[in-house]
């Protein structure tokens, strides 16, 4: 036998051949090896590696995100901030080198690295503490940054209860942990410290923002006319606040004022990260600027894994509960209310689209139509539920006939009346349908019925014969 060819199996392998490559220049084949011994064994040394190709190609966004990501999972691990400083030399951006570099110095007591910045960069401070000081925030607000933006609201509020208590007492750090309770839904450790900071500077635009909307989310009505007034009178002082008031005001649904302030910092490319493509493109949406709105959230898609709805579907959605759903809710009809809570199970994002006033609607329906919505939403087993439901979603992915799904819960509460046999839903459907549109049209077969459903002939046979009986 000739020489055995033997694949690498274990982390360890892929890493080493992740290291050839790298010495031999090919970095592409480099980090496929790489990213296969990480998803064996999640190291930083491996993550080292991958953002070390990324760089020599070029592509810094990549790097960064390795990086930034394995803090998800060990914000312990200073090498990523000293790392972070090196991605940033070779970007030819000082600034955040040094920020990163100084607060791995701080973390690590790496002197001579902050030497070598420092001679590199020809930094010259009077005051090291106010640097430092500068470094910290800097770190802390970028790394909450990513974390926020990507939504993960809990790692961010992690990240901030991460830092030593002088950190956290720290007034921008404050606001960003308000900002992230409020996100969390945590609205009274929010308002504490909102109301703090409002007490210590009335002025505070950031605490102010958040504060109002705080009131909106939780229907303080009065008060959050009052505090929105003030949010109008204020005039930003420069990019920063211009920013917070505009990403605050979509919230608020003031979409001409956000628009009116966003769009202009998009324009000078500043700012072009998650917060402002979703805020622009709900504020063009409502304006009535359809396609940039499409073009803002194309952008988003391509920069976050899950972007949430798009302002045009949404629009769309809420126009069919509006138009389909609600009607179907209200009918004196038992059946076509079924059919409503169904179509709305159906629903894209329901928990996004469903508004108070259907909240409410639902929860004063008739009990078995409440015993329909527990089957649906809190998944209480139901059989006879579960048998006129499965029908209705076969005929909604072949059909989607309101007036053929009435017919079948007519047919399926009599089925279930007589006692008979539930486990062959699509022969069922397929009876139910072939009747319903034999009545209309007397061109299609009980063969086209069987194909279109899935069933087999031997069952559908079985349950038209069982239908006759009944007189169905």
């Amino acid at each position: 036998m000739g020489d055995v060819i033997r694949f690498p199996v274990n982390e360890d392998e892929f890493y080493k051949i992740g290291l050839k490559k790298q010495g031999e220049r090919l970095y592409e084949e480099a980090i496929s090896f790489f990213i296969k011994s990480l998803n064996l064994n999640h190291k930083y040394d491996t993550v080292q590696q991958i953002a070390n190709c990324f760089s020599e190609l070029g592509k810094y966004e990549k790097a960064q995100h390795y990086l930034l990501e394995y803090l998800k999972d060990d914000f312990n691990e200073d090498d990523v901030f000293y790392d972070l400083s090196q991605l940033y030399i070779k970007q030819r951006d000082p600034n955040k080198a040094f920020l990163f570099g100084m607060y791995y110095c701080l973390l690590s007591d790496d002197m001579n690295y902050l030497d070598e910045l420092t001679q590199l960069f020809e930094v010259v401070y009077k005051d090291v503490t106010k640097a430092e000081v500068e470094s910290e925030d800097f770190v802390v607000h970028f790394i909450f940054q990513y974390f926020f933006e990507h939504m993960n609201y809990e790692l961010a509020l992690e990240w901030i209860e991460f830092q030593p208590y002088d950190i956290q007492k720290r007034t921008e750090i404050r606001n960003l942990k308000a900002m992230t309770l409020l996100f969390n839904g945590k609205y009274n450790e929010a308002s504490k410290i909102l109301k703090q900071l409002l007490e210590e500077n009335p002025a505070d635009i950031n605490a102010l923002c958040h504060y109002t909307l705080l009131l909106y989310n939780t229907h303080q009505t009065e008060l959050y006319t009052v505090y929105l007034k003030k949010l109008r009178t204020i005039i930003p002082m420069n990019d920063d606040e211009k920013f917070k008031l505009g990403i605050v005001l979509n919230f608020l649904k003031e979409y001409m004022e956000s628009y009116q302030l966003l769009f202009p910092l998009y324009q000078k490319g500043k700012y072009r990260n998650s917060q402002m493509l979703h805020a622009l493109s709900y504020s063009s949406y409502e304006l009535g600027y359809t396609a940039q709105s499409d073009q803002f959230f194309s952008q988003l898609s391509e920069l976050v894994s899950n972007p949430g709805m798009s302002p045009r579907k949404r629009a769309e959605g809420e126009f069919y509960i509006h138009q389909t759903i609600m009607p179907l809710l209200n009918d004196n009809d038992r059946y076509r209310r079924l059919i409503g809570i169904f179509l709305l199970s159906k629903v894209e994002d329901k928990t996004l689209m469903i508004n108070q006033d259907v909240w409410r609607h639902l929860e004063a329906m008739p009990d078995y139509e409440k015993l329909y919505l527990s089957y649906i939403f809190h998944n209480i087993q139901l059989v006879k539920l579960d048998f006129i439901h499965k029908g209705l979603e076969l005929i909604h992915r072949h059909i989607n006939q309101i007036a053929l799904m009435e017919r079948w819960i007519d047919i399926a509460e009599t089925v279930i009346e007589h006692k008979m046999d539930l486990k062959q839903v699509n022969a069922y459907v397929a009876v139910c349908y072939f009747i319903f549109e034999r009545a209309h049209d007397d061109s299609l077969s009980k063969r086209a019925a069987i194909e279109l459903f899935g069933t087999t002939r031997y069952h559908f046979m079985k349950v038209y014969n069982q239908f006759k009986q009944i007189n169905i």
